[in-house]
């Protein structure tokens, strides 16, 4: 139904596809005069070896860029069942968002769970581990857990720290 309302300049649609059911991994916007139907692809596919297809006009997709200033605490509650979250979750956002505010994102990001031997034989965490860059009274368990389901995220190339554009 979609296709057919950009196909005929009908509507612009804005789809948020959370689970990624209908998309690739990576989001796409097609021009609506670009949209074409199943048997136009059918009459454009040439005959023949492969450099008739190279030689065919393809649509150039354009990526939607999310600042990670922009996403918030809330954004990664509503990915719980997704990413599989625990139920210490919220209280562990809430701690970063109390340490980082806005860019809290980011800098759990650039968090590791490294850990370094000292002089003495001890194991302990490094200095931009999660375990010393949180508050104290937060369950680093749940912290580090938090940022292994969140290397899901901190890994797409659409989430950058200064986007080309306002999205």
């Amino acid at each position: 139904m979609l296709a057919g309302l950009i196909r005929h300049n009908k509507a612009s649609v804005l789809v948020l596809d959370m689970h990624n059911e209908y998309g690739s991994t990576a989001s796409i916007r097609i021009p609506a005069n670009r949209f074409r139907t199943e048997e136009q692809v059918r009459r454009e596919r040439p005959r023949g070896g492969t450099g008739a297809r190279r030689n065919r006009a393809r649509p150039s997709p354009t990526s939607t860029w999310r600042s990670r200033s922009d996403i918030s605490t809330a954004d990664i509650e509503l990915l719980t069942r997704e990413l599989n979250l625990k139920e210490t979750t919220p209280t562990t956002l809430d701690a970063l968002w109390d340490s980082f505010r806005d860019n809290w994102f980011g800098q759990f990001k650039a968090m590791t769970q490294d850990v370094v031997t000292t002089d003495d034989g001890k194991k302990v965490p490094a200095s931009d581990s999660v375990a010393l860059g949180l508050a104290h009274g937060v369950n680093v368990m749940a912290a580090e857990g938090l940022h292994s389901k969140l290397r899901r995220l901190f890994s797409k190339p659409y989430i950058v720290s200064r986007p080309a554009a306002d999205a």
